[in-house]
């Protein structure tokens, strides 16, 4: 379940404004559309070639990207596999448009109370998502994984059983935007137990620009909050969707007007998160 791959350029230009402080207008930003979830950017889960759920990373993981990208998600985890098609029956489905209301989980969306992690369970499934990653289906290195951090396995399969029984087979072609949406839903609690921190939208936006490589990207989605990891890969997905060749040009006012235009909502809810 990738998100839409960004060029690293792209989320450079749109972060220079964020860094200057530059809040762009929201009155060219069509509203009553709902904001997909990317985390990857973070947040969206990559469909393996089988339904076992240890194999099925969470969507921010871009293991063959080229280290000059960024995955979007949120998640991730984090974070996915390129555009998805829409499914415009999903609640929180990829769109072009944010709305004014960007649909951030909250405990009265999900109506779930989300515990705090354990951190070395957390810890354990993380790198385990990497891992088994980074394998690319082979066997004896997913093996290896599997050894290594059978919690994470655990942890992770949960989470993965959890998209399937809501979005069905993970070779389907609605799978990558449903289980997109189903991660801030009907399987938030399965996510959070693996890929819940607290640092905010702006702390990631830094940390994933610092980074060299898509491992040290996912976990700085990771690190963030719920809503904070929302915020972001539902910003970077809108970027992608939207703006990538106005600022893949370079030309900053080119790039700026698309942002505000498109994704002014999502970039000031980025500036203004309650965890910065």
């Amino acid at each position: 379940m990738h998100s839409p791959i960004l060029r690293f350029g792209v989320i450079l230009w749109v972060f220079l404004f964020l860094s200057c402080g530059e809040v762009g207008s929201n009155s060219n930003t069509n509203p009553e559309t709902d904001a997909s979830g990317n985390i990857d950017q973070i947040s969206n889960i990559d469909s393996a070639d089988n339904d076992d759920p240890g194999a099925t990373p969470v969507d921010d993981i871009t293991p063959n990207q080229d280290p000059g990208t960024l995955p979007s998600d949120a998640t991730q985890t984090i974070l996915d596999e390129g555009p998805s098609p829409e499914d415009s029956t999903s609640p929180m489905s990829d769109v072009s448009v944010p709305p004014q209301d960007s649909g951030v989980p909250s405990e009265e969306d999900t109506q779930q109370t989300i515990p705090p992690p354990n951190a070395e369970n957390m810890a354990q499934c993380q790198e385990y998502t990497l891992c088994d990653a980074a394998c690319q289906g082979n066997p004896t290195c997913t093996d290896g994984c599997e050894t290594d951090f059978p919690n994470g396995k655990l942890m992770l399969g949960q989470l993965t059983s959890c998209l399937i029984e809501v979005c069905g087979s993970p070779n389907s072609f609605s799978f990558s935007s449903c289980s997109k949406a189903a991660k801030w839903d009907e399987c938030l609690l399965e996510y959070a137990a693996c890929y819940q921190g607290t640092t905010g939208c702006l702390t990631i936006r830094d940390c994933t620009l610092a980074c060299t490589d898509w491992q040290c990207q996912n976990l700085c989605i990771w690190s963030g909050a719920l809503t904070s990891q929302y915020i972001f890969t539902s910003l970077m997905d809108c970027i992608g969707n939207n703006c990538n060749q106005s600022c893949g040009t370079g030309d900053a006012a080119m790039c700026d007007s698309c942002v505000t235009q498109y994704c002014g909502v999502l970039r000031d809810e980025c500036i203004n998160d309650a965890n910065n």
